[in-house]
C-alpha cells in the first residue's frame, strides 16, 4: 500500500534552498540570478541577497559606517528565511544568491548545519578587477570618502576598529581559504566553480552548465542579452536623485504614467546621464597584481585551472 504524503509536511520540506550562490561579490551574480530565475524549473528567492547565513543567530559586532544598515536589512531569523520560499510551487529546485557568504567566516558552517545537502555555484573574478569594482560601488553609494590608495592603506586599521566586509577591499580577493571553508563541508561533488570572465564571454554555455549541475533541463535559453547591475555613475547627481529617489515628483509620475513607460524613460535617462567607468591607474593595477600573484598561483593548483591571465600583464 502506497503511503500518502501529508501536503503540509511536503510544503515544509520545500521551504528551503537546494543550492546557494555564495560568492564572490561584483562577479556577475546579479546576471546569474536573473538567468536562473528565468528557468521554469528553478525557483529563486524574490529577494536576491537575503544574507541569512552571514548571521543565523550570530552576534552583531561590526562598527563600520554601513554595517548596522546592512545588518538591519538582512534576513536574520529562520522563519523569515524560509518565508522567502513560500511562493515556490512546481519548481524542481530552489536557490538564493548572497555573494558575500563566501567571505564570511561562519557562513559555510551555518549553511551546512541547516542544509547539509546543498549544492554550491561559485563565481570567481580577477581579484584586482573585483576589488576595483567593489571600491567604485562603495564610492558611488557615498559610503567611501577615501581615494582608492588611501582606502587600501586604511584597510588594516579599519579592520582593527571593527569595520565590516564592505571595507575589506583587499582581503576579499584571497579566495582559496574562502572556497576551502565551503568545500570542506559540502564536498567537491556538490560544488561547481566558474569564472566571471567565462560568464561574460559565453554566458549561455556557463548557464546551461549550471542548469545541468542543478538537474534541470539544460536546453533552456535565458535572456542573456539583458544587462544586470552594470556600472553606473551619474554625470548629474541632481538628475539621478530626481529619477531614482522617492519624492513628490516620482510619486506623481507613478500615479499618472504607466509602469512600462516610466521604466523606459528611467532607463533612457540613466543612459544619457551615465558617465564612463573610470579606469584603474596602471601603477596601482600592477602593484595589486604582484600582491595577489602568490594567492592566485596557489588557487591555480587548488582548482587545477589556469588563472595566469589574472597575474600576467594586460
Amino acid at each position: 500500500m502506497q503511503q500518502s504524503i501529508d501536503p503540509a509536511a511536503e510544503k515544509e520540506v520545500r521551504l528551503r534552498p537546494d543550492f546557494l550562490i555564495p560568492g564572490v561579490g561584483k562577479s556577475g551574480t546579479s546576471s546569474l540570478y536573473a538567468y536562473l530565475r528565468a528557468h521554469p524549473a528553478i525557483y529563486m528567492t524574490p529577494r536576491k541577497e537575503p544574507g541569512f547565513f552571514n548571521w543565523d543567530g550570530a552576534e552583531f559586532s561590526y562598527r563600520g559606517p554601513v554595517d548596522e544598515r546592512l545588518y538591519l536589512a538582512a534576513t536574520r531569523t529562520i522563519e523569515d528565511y524560509e518565508a522567502l520560499f513560500e511562493a515556490r510551487q512546481h519548481e524542481a529546485v530552489a536557490g538564493e544568491a548572497t555573494p558575500n557568504y563566501l567571505y564570511n567566516e561562519g557562513a559555510a558552517e551555518r549553511a551546512y548545519r541547516r542544509y547539509p545537502d546543498l549544492k554550491l555555484v561559485i563565481i570567481l573574478r580577477d581579484p584586482v578587477d573585483r576589488l576595483y569594482s567593489h571600491y567604485l560601488h562603495m564610492k558611488r553609494m557615498g559610503d567611501e570618502p577615501l581615494s582608492l590608495t588611501s582606502a587600501l592603506k586604511a584597510e588594516p586599521l579599519r579592520r582593527a576598529r571593527g569595520y565590516g566586509p564592505s571595507y575589506h577591499y583587499l582581503s576579499q580577493g584571497f579566495y582559496k581559504a574562502q572556497i576551502e571553508r565551503f568545500v570542506s563541508r559540502f564536498g567537491w561533488e556538490r560544488t561547481r566553480i566558474f569564472l566571471f570572465e567565462d560568464l561574460s564571454r559565453d554566458p549561455l554555455s556557463v548557464v546551461q552548465s549550471i542548469y545541468a549541475f542543478l538537474g534541470v533541463d539544460d536546453r533552456v535559453i535565458p535572456p542573456i542579452g539583458e544587462v544586470h547591475n552594470a556600472f553606473y555613475e551619474p554625470r548629474s547627481k541632481a538628475l539621478n536623485a530626481l529619477v531614482m529617489k522617492d519624492g513628490a515628483i516620482k510619486r506623481a509620475a507613478k500615479a499618472a504614467v504607466p509602469d512600462s513607460l516610466r521604466a523606459r524613460a528611467s532607463s533612457l535617462i540613466r543612459r544619457m546621464n551615465g558617465a564612463p567607468k573610470p579606469e584603474l591607474d596602471p601603477a596601482i593595477r600592477a602593484e595589486l597584481k604582484a600582491l595577489y600573484r602568490p594567492e592566485i598561483v596557489a588557487l591555480e593548483r587548488y582548482l587545477d585551472r589556469d588563472l595566469s591571465a589574472w597575474y600576467s600583464g594586460d
